[in-house]
């Protein structure tokens, strides 16, 4: 078995040498070393894409729950719906505890024959495809290392997108029912309290404009309570609402246009990104065909085909 020999060999080599160590360290300092460039970058890129008039006077706008001193992954945690003050702690401790286990399992396999038997497995495999995956064994050990280390990334990003997810879902209607209350007539304090008297408490949407209400009641200043929504958010969409917001009652605009122009603004742009998403389809969906289907047809058409063809060649 040449494949499970080299495999072995590699293993024990690399646990008998002084590469472990190094490569354990790497993986340990490699991580919180992404952890923090991710924050970093995204909190760079969102301050990229936030509107001048969120960007001016940053420290005041953090809202309730930030402040100008905080760190780079305290937003970033804050932001993921992680708002909780003991939430960079429980990050650090999270990725503290996912090294420890890549400490610990990455020598273990190593030294254990777990690769040795998937090699052999692989050996199984037709086409020479077990040799072509055997070098994934002898580099498993790290790879699983590295995923264990991004498990505490992953899981803020893929809360962070989620919640974006959500915030950009609900805002068309949202500005769309606040246009039809201002058209008819009411504020927009009590337009705010009727919707977040009818929507769902458990929308990140639905929760800021609550956060929002309490600020305004709290005698903050109009201004400075559209600064603190859009940053504890941090969507480009709302961004974009609260700047025309805030332009139209500083030059003494209508509140019911502003709100029905960003309203069918919005519309407008969710439809051109199902457009978008309509016409990637195809393309998405052409991997998927060709490797399920493709098989089965060749399967019933060409292969009785061959088989008769065989079948009366000569002997």
């Amino acid at each position: 078995m040449p494949s499970s020999f080299a495999t072995g060999h590699l293993a024990a080599g690399l646990f008998d040498s002084e590469w472990i160590n190094f490569l354990l360290v790497v993986l340990f300092v490699g991580g919180l070393w992404a952890s923090v460039r991710i924050a970093t970058v995204r909190r760079a890129r969102h301050r990229l894409l936030r509107p001048a008039a969120i960007v001016e006077d940053d420290d005041e706008g953090r809202g309730p729950g930030l402040d100008a001193n905080d760190s780079a992954l305290r937003r970033w945690l804050f932001l993921a719906g992680f708002r909780d003050s003991s939430a960079p702690a429980m990050f650090v401790a999270a990725e503290a505890l996912c090294a420890l286990a890549a400490l610990i399992l990455v020598p273990v396999l190593l030294t254990s024959d777990v690769l040795a038997r998937g090699a052999d497995l692989a050996d199984g495999l037709p086409g020479g495809l077990g040799a072509a995956i055997s070098p994934l064994y002898a580099w498993a050990p790290v790879l699983i290392g590295v995923a264990l280390l991004a498990l505490p990334v992953v899981h803020v990003r893929s809360a962070r997108r989620k919640r974006v997810d959500l915030v950009e879902r609900d805002l068309p209607m949202t500005l769309e029912l606040l246009a039809s209350l201002a058209e008819a007539g009411q504020g927009l304090d009590s337009s705010i309290q009727r919707i977040i008297e009818t929507q769902d408490d458990e929308r990140p949407l639905h929760e800021e404009l609550q956060r929002f209400r309490a600020e305004s009641l709290s005698g903050q200043s109009r201004r400075q309570c559209y600064k603190n929504l859009a940053a504890r958010l941090d969507v480009p969409a709302v961004s974009v609402f609260v700047s025309a917001l805030t332009h139209a009652e500083e030059v003494g605009a209508g509140m019911a246009g502003t709100l029905r122009q960003q309203a069918d603004e919005l519309w407008s742009r969710r439809r051109e990104n199902v457009m978008a998403q309509s016409q990637l389809l195809p393309t998405k969906l052409a991997v998927p065909l060709v490797v399920c289907f493709l098989p089965g047809i060749l399967a019933v058409t060409v292969v009785p085909a061959l088989t008769n063809l065989v079948g009366l060649m000569p002997r």
